[in-house]
């Protein structure tokens, strides 16, 4: 019996201990191209979307920069049926959308 007091004891004290993954939050007023946006696009884009990909290339500012003055980044994000969803094998979280789409509407600057 007293096994099982001193193990239900040792789960609690592990419970306790636990801590919950805190992530440092965004500020949206200064969301940078060069530490926001370009990691997302090198984690989920870039091995489909290197230099001389029949796709849209994605490998600097600038090509980005066009798909979001053509509306193709914005449009593959957010299902626009005029566009194919991206990326292929995975729907981009919620929180790395909304990054893009706070870059864009800050004017997409090349920081």
């Amino acid at each position: 019996m007293k096994k099982k007091y001193i193990a239900a004891f040792g789960c609690f004290v592990g419970l306790l201990s636990c801590e919950k993954a805190t992530v440092e939050p965004i500020n949206p007023s200064a969301i940078s191209y060069n530490k926001n946006v370009q990691p997302i696009i090198e984690a989920h884009c870039i091995e489909c979307h290197l230099m001389g990909s029949e796709s849209a290339e994605l490998y600097d500012y600038d090509r980005v920069a066009a798909t979001v003055v053509s509306g193709q980044l914005e449009g593959c994000l957010n299902g626009d049926t005029n566009f194919v969803q991206m990326p292929f094998d995975h729907v981009l979280d919620d929180s790395s959308k909304n990054i893009i789409y706070l870059w864009i509407d800050q004017g997409f600057q090349d920081n």
